[in-house]
This record gives C-alpha cells, sequence and structure tokens, in this order.
C-alpha cells in the first residue's frame, strides 16, 4: 500500500484517527437563546483524535502533534507537547481520545 502513497496516519503501533471541527461549526449558547442554537466559528481550530491500542499490550509512543498548540485528553488530562509530540500511554485494548486546539480557537472563544 506506501508504494501507492497509502500510510498509516501514525507510524507506531497504535492506531490513530483525525476528526476535525469544521470552520462553520456551532456551539451552544450556554443560558441564552434557543437551546440548540449556536454560534459560528467557535469550534474552527479543533480537532479529536482517538487514539487506540490494538494490542494485548500496554504500549507509550510519541505522536506528533505539529501546527497544534494545545493538547489534553477527553477528560481534561493536559498532555505536555515537546518537540511537537506527545508521549501517550494506552492501555491493552483501549483508546484514549485527544482533543487538540490552537491559540486562534481559544482566543476567539474566549471573546465571545
Amino acid at each position: 500500500m506506501a508504494v501507492n502513497g497509502v500510510v498509516p496516519a501514525h507510524p507506531g503501533e497504535l492506531l490513530l484517527r483525525k476528526r476535525a471541527w469544521p470552520a462553520e461549526a456551532l456551539v451552544r449558547h450556554r443560558g441564552r437563546g434557543v437551546p440548540g442554537r449556536g454560534v459560528p466559528g467557535r469550534g474552527a481550530g479543533r480537532a479529536a483524535w482517538i487514539v487506540t491500542n490494538p494490542t494485548a499490550r500496554d504500549i507509550t509512543e510519541n505522536i506528533s502533534v505539529a501546527g497544534w498548540d494545545d493538547v489534553s485528553d477527553l477528560f481534561g488530562e493536559k498532555l505536555t507537547i515537546h518537540d511537537e509530540s506527545v508521549v501517550l500511554a494506552v492501555s491493552n485494548l483501549d483508546v484514549r481520545v485527544l482533543i487538540l486546539d490552537t491559540r486562534n480557537s481559544r482566543e476567539s472563544a474566549s471573546a465571545k
């Protein structure tokens, strides 16, 4: 498959799937307006990466997060970015979700 330009999103043993918020993402108002309506653009510059360990053993790998300013897991644990990557430990047959953010999206969210 590599001959045809098909390569995995991450070169290690962990499986990585990336999902990005679209620029026109809608985020629900907090306590204001009509429930279910949102503010355009507040999700721009954010992504969720689903990292799966399909093996029978625990794995710790460096995951490249080049271009992102802030990385945390789904439960809010901050991950330290060093040399454009984070060290991620995933237990056997487990899944972790990383939330990635840019400075621009955090600034626009705090301005609203």
